[in-house]
């Protein structure tokens, strides 16, 4: 038994550990020095930039001006909308009237897809095959000057046919909702950093479009909720690697002032994982599920070991294991450096655990999926059985 906890104990910090230091190292020291000297500088294809667009917040200007004004010659944006009702359309055309190759494109309403698919395919169709390049951005991020160029450069080697960046969340507030969304965040950047995974984020991804073409994207988006995790899927199926690219990191401050929106924003993703990505999400819980045992373990077992001495091995042990834990969580903060303090992090760890497996295992009873005041019912195989419009709220993607 002894030896049992201690091997159980010991494998799932390791792996946690393993996640944590792969993460750090491919973000600050490999990808700089190993991967990055191999891209061609003078890379410069038609770069079409597709901005799906809903409901206009304070930062959106700011968010669609620092994508009209890359450090790069050969491209255009669209920022799409699915109706001229939407409160976005004010600003984009502000920004479409000073920069002349952005524009605004109405997708209309989705019918058969998730609407950022819809707008996303509605996009492509729109550039007619002009462009060389593909590339999917979120209208919530602050992506820096030399954003794009970064992105593509990679694609710059015949066999990268895809990359992608992730959203870094800064709180603007001391919250703990806050907070919790940005370490949720930081947890699935991480995972999006190892290859091993082959994830890609919607918000900054960019695809040859012979290799959108061949892969049959198209086909896939038309039936299903979301973009990242289906072309995940596709990329496992087919075992291709896509390139992470660490410094285009997109800076956000679009957190979270609720537990209750951390919770419903986390479990959103995890429905995404469990309807296109289930072995990924089986794995999820069942990683969250020992740490949270063990860790839970170590009160009890130190309660315990002030009755009955023998019993403090476990104690050590479990307390070990929870140190471990809240270290890793704590140095996910690394990845990205931003004004938030490692000690928070490591404190906010046990609760983040429990918020992450609750949202973990919530999707599991519905096959149903609400996302920017639409409700989705799936079929099983992660096809759009029906939409559903919901009364309009405000909502983070």
């Amino acid at each position: 038994m002894e030896l049992a906890f201690i091997l159980l104990a010991v494998s799932v910090s390791l792996f946690n550990l393993w996640l944590c230091l792969k993460s750090l190292l491919y973000s600050k020291i490999i990808f700089t020095r190993f991967y990055s000297t191999r891209y061609d500088n003078n890379y410069n294809p038609k770069v079409a930039v597709f901005v799906p667009c809903k409901g206009a917040d304070n930062n959106l200007k700011i968010h669609l001006n620092a994508i009209a004004t890359q450090n790069y010659i050969n491209y255009r944006v669209t920022f799409i909308v699915d109706s001229v009702l939407d409160p976005a359309v004010e600003v984009i055309n502000r920004i479409t009237a000073l920069y002349p190759h952005t524009k605004l494109l109405v997708a209309g309403k989705a019918t058969t897809c998730g609407q950022k698919n819809h707008n996303l395919l509605r996009g492509i169709e729109d550039d007619n095959n002009e462009s060389e390049v593909y590339l999917f951005a979120d209208s919530d991020v602050q992506p820096h000057i030399n954003w794009l160029k970064e992105l593509i450069r990679p694609l710059s080697l015949e066999s990268v046919p895809v990359t992608t960046g992730f959203r870094w969340l800064i709180p603007e507030d001391n919250s703990v909702s806050g907070s919790l969304h940005s370490m949720m965040s930081a947890y699935l950047c991480m995972l999006i950093a190892h290859q091993t995974f082959r994830g890609v984020w919607g918000g900054s991804t960019a695809i040859k479009r012979k290799d959108f073409e061949k892969l049959n994207v198209k086909e896939l988006w038309e039936t299903s909720v979301v973009d990242d995790m289906t072309l995940t899927r596709l990329l496992f199926k087919k075992r291709i690697n896509r390139v992470f690219v660490p410094t285009c990191l997109t800076v956000s401050y679009n957190t979270l002032s609720r537990l209750t929106d951390d919770i419903q924003w986390y479990s959103r993703q995890a429905a995404f994982l469990k309807a296109y990505l289930k072995p990924l999400w089986i794995a999820c819980i069942v990683l969250h599920a020992l740490t949270i045992g063990i860790s839970c373990s170590t009160p009890v077992f130190v309660l315990i070991s002030l009755l009955w001495f023998p019993v403090y091995k476990y104690a050590i042990i479990a307390s070990l294991f929870s140190l471990v834990q809240m270290i890793c969580y704590g140095m996910m903060k690394f990845i990205y450096k931003d004004n938030q303090r490692f000690i928070k992090w490591f404190l906010y760890a046990p609760l983040m655990q429990v918020l992450g497996f609750y949202s973990l295992i919530k999707p599991g009873f519905s096959n149903n999926i609400e996302w920017r005041n639409i409700c989705y019912e799936l079929h099983r195989d992660g096809r759009v059985k029906s939409i559903r419009e919901l009364p309009e709220k405000v909502e983070i993607s």
